[in-house]
């Protein structure tokens, strides 16, 4: 997740600056509750998923 997070980042494709910081911001958060252990990585990481690939959706729908 923090690999996939870091290649986001770095991608120069993505020159929206609010998608950048709200995938920094989430990897911060659930990278948190991870080490907290409060919650399975299961019950973060395809929710995660799911929310990544609409977020993306839209973002290539408006800006394509």
């Amino acid at each position: 997740m923090v690999i996939f997070g870091l290649i986001v980042l770095n991608d120069k494709n993505l020159e929206k600056y609010f998608l950048r910081q709200v995938v920094m911001h989430m990897i911060y958060v659930f990278s948190c509750l991870i080490l907290c252990n409060k919650y399975s990585i299961q019950m973060i990481y395809f929710p995660l998923l799911k929310f990544l690939n609409k977020l993306f959706y839209i973002h290539h729908l408006k800006f394509s």
